[in-house]
């Protein structure tokens, strides 16, 4: 178990099973006052969330020991350490928990995707990034995490197909970059190729945060939130972040 101030994990079952609590205080405000820099938009309401998760798919694994970041390019290493110099895992979940806020408590069900990281991360090279995942139904799943091409035209590109019990690598071919500020209903689709084939899946932003001139990553954009999926037609929600600089956004 391990946690920080109002929020705890707790490890039930290792790469299985998770709970996360939470007993504090979250901001009260809208995605259109962060949009619009109002950070201190809103008051303090109470929230408290209890929520057990169970994985679904393996784990997407980063390897990037600095034994393997010293034999990349310099090119290479730039992005090696915008993911991250060290390890990092995540994996997709189904949840079901409470969720308190005001004093009024609801139980739901939800879809999420569990991250552990042991690394560095110096940013000075960070061009932005566009990060995606979602699980489905009938248990298929997928993952996305892509930087901007650099000045050669390279980049960082990976992602994962799991169907059929089997993980597939993949990569990019459609990347829906973060260029508008929008509550919701942004596009969000994407193409992934592996050796599947092309898996063409259409997503529509649903809910949004945003950071706006972000300073904790070198003054970028930070859009956080959640899209609706559809795959084959199977839909699903599933988690987006992405960032870019402000000359990279509209109006």
């Amino acid at each position: 178990m391990f946690g920080a101030g109002p929020l705890t994990f707790r490890m039930i079952e290792p790469f299985r099973r998770w709970a996360v609590t939470f007993d504090g205080t979250a901001r009260d405000t809208s995605a259109a006052d962060q949009i619009a820099g109002r950070d201190d938009a809103g008051t303090r309401i109470p929230l408290k969330y209890e929520i057990e998760m169970e994985m679904v798919a393996p784990s997407w694994v980063q390897d990037l020991s600095p034994e393997k970041v010293a034999l990349m390019s310099p090119r290479e290493q730039d992005d090696a350490r915008s993911m991250g110099i060290g390890w990092r895992l995540e994996q997709v979940f189904r949840a079901s928990g409470t969720l308190t806020v005001d004093g009024e408590t609801r139980s739901f069900r939800g879809v999420g995707n569990r991250i552990k990281r042991q690394s560095v991360r110096p940013l000075d090279g960070f061009r932005g990034h566009v990060w995606q995942a979602a699980c489905f139904p009938d248990g298929r799943a997928f993952a996305l995490c892509t930087y901007p091409p650099a000045a050669d035209g390279s980049t960082y590109n990976d992602a994962y197909i799991y169907q059929d019990g089997v993980m597939h690598v993949a990569h990019a071919a459609r990347i829906p970059w973060l260029r508008r500020l929008m509550p919701r209903g942004d596009d969000a689709s994407l193409d992934l190729v592996s050796d599947l084939g092309v898996a063409q899946i259409r997503g529509t932003t649903e809910f949004a945060t945003f950071r706006v001139n972000n300073q904790e990553m070198g003054g970028f954009t930070l859009q956080q939130g959640g899209a609706h999926y559809e795959w084959d037609g199977q839909e699903a929600f599933g988690m987006i972040e992405r960032s870019a600089f402000a000359s990279q956004i509209e109006g």
